[in-house]
């Protein structure tokens, strides 16, 4: 791999993690879990596991955050929900 491509996978859930600037939590709810689209398409998290280690790929997790945060949105909180949303999706590095 050339040097601009090795810079764009990344290697283990915490670095995947870091990037996205999620909580691992949240992280492992996307892979598992996925998001639903309003037109009823559910996309998950693309990662993978290769020998018990997770790798990704910046332009893949861009996509995928391209492509949910095109959807209309469906319920918009006031400032205090937001927060506390925010502080849930980020884990406890958010109190910090």
């Amino acid at each position: 791999m050339n040097d601009s491509s090795s810079k764009k996978l990344l290697i283990g859930a915490k670095a995947i993690s870091a990037y996205l600037t999620i909580s691992k939590n949240t992280f492992y709810k996307f892979v598992r879990e996925g998001l639903s689209l309003p037109d009823g398409r559910r996309i998950r998290l693309p990662a993978t596991v290769i020998d018990k280690v997770w790798y990704a790929h910046t332009d893949n997790l861009d996509e995928f955050f391209k492509v949910i945060t095109l959807s209309p949105v469906q319920e918009i909180p006031d400032e205090k929900e937001e927060d506390e949303a925010i502080k849930s999706f980020l884990g406890p590095a958010a109190t910090q």
